[in-house]
């Protein structure tokens, strides 16, 4: 249980330093978030490895969340197929699946980390703007579909064990 727990918080704490690097640096370059260099991942990244540009560091830091999530994956895999956790846990894991990909899609979506040039772009406020349509919903409904179908995968194989 250790392990996916810590894969998760890794994952996230991954993401949003990548989201957040721009921000962050532009924040340091002003003088302000001096602790920039030490505590966002993609900027040890870049210095660690001696990199030449920002684009580089991302790109290495998106490899290695990419390679947190196959552990992910396949630490899940493996607690499907030995049984060693209760029922309990496995809702927890379930809820931390939920969090994790929350995370992410508010990394995605959100102009907090991008300010407005990752702002996605609206239109004119139409009368029926409190509806699902338009904007950022279609995207919101995708990963939600995507969270909801591994979600049932994975409740479906906890139940095929026999876990509830």
């Amino acid at each position: 249980m250790a392990r996916i727990v810590r894969l998760f918080s890794d994952q996230m704490l991954e993401s949003n330093d990548i989201a957040s690097f721009d921000k962050e640096k532009k924040h340091w370059l002003s003088g302000n978030a001096k602790q920039f260099l030490t505590t966002n991942g993609t900027a040890i990244i870049r210095d660690l490895f001696s990199l030449k540009s920002d684009e580089a560091a991302k790109a290495l830091a998106y490899a290695n969340q990419m390679e947190t999530e196959r552990q992910m994956d396949r630490e899940l895999g493996d607690l499907l197929s030995t049984g060693q956790l209760s029922t309990d846990e496995w809702h927890l894991v379930n809820a931390m699946l939920y969090c994790v990909t929350g995370n992410l899609i508010s990394a995605v979506t959100m102009c907090r980390y991008g300010g407005e040039a990752a702002r996605i772009p609206t239109t004119k406020k139409r009368s029926d703007a409190n509806r699902l349509s338009g904007g950022m919903w279609p995207m919101i409904l995708l990963f939600s579909a995507a969270v909801a179908l591994t979600s049932q995968w994975y409740s479906g194989a906890f139940k095929s064990f026999g876990f509830w």
